[in-house]
């Protein structure tokens, strides 16, 4: 079963957003990392990791648990990955994706409670509580995940971005944002 799991990794930073083009193949793309999840061999391909079968199923299970995150046990990437199999079911032969996130969950529960709030939107929280006002930079995917935990804050959150389009979104969602 898990020799259908075979997958590539690529880091994602400023300058490097990657797509691979191989056929018959879905990617996950994080802020992070772009995993591409493929039934073909390993080609030659520069710049990606490849892993195949238990070591794949391995290094996902890292990646879900949050312990490739910055924030070590961060929640958000569980989030991430399950909205990934509502998209493309097909990614992920169905008991491969179950046990993984069984075993996530197990995982998580047995060594990561008590790590703190380990997600991004209760860290930002936290952090700014002697603050009068929170300013957040961006209106992507992060932001909308944090947002109804920060909506806890007492001061103002100001949000600033490149897409106005994308604040007017998150204004109409969260009507006391301050949109610059």
């Amino acid at each position: 079963m898990l020799s259908s799991l075979n997958l590539y990794h690529i880091k994602n930073n400023q300058d490097n957003h990657k797509v691979l083009t191989i056929n018959s193949s879905y990617q996950w793309k994080t802020c992070l990392r772009t995993l591409t999840f493929t039934q073909e061999q390993k080609p030659q391909i520069s710049d990606a990791d490849f892993y195949t079968g238990s070591e794949a199923y391995r290094f996902l299970l890292e990646i879900i648990c949050g312990l490739k995150s910055p924030m070590i046990g961060e929640t958000e990437i569980v989030s991430q990955f399950k909205q990934f199999l509502r998209e493309f079911p097909q990614a992920i032969d169905s008991k491969i994706s179950n046990q993984l996130l069984k075993d996530a969950k197990d995982l998580r529960t047995r060594y990561l409670t008590g790590q703190g709030g380990q997600s991004y939107g209760s860290y930002t929280l936290a952090q700014s509580k002697k603050s009068s006002t929170l300013v957040i930079i961006g209106a992507g995917a992060l932001v909308s995940e944090i947002l109804p935990i920060v909506q806890k804050f007492r001061g103002d959150i100001i949000i600033k971005a490149r897409s106005i389009e994308q604040m007017r979104k998150l204004k109409k969602k969260y009507p006391r944002l301050i949109l610059e």
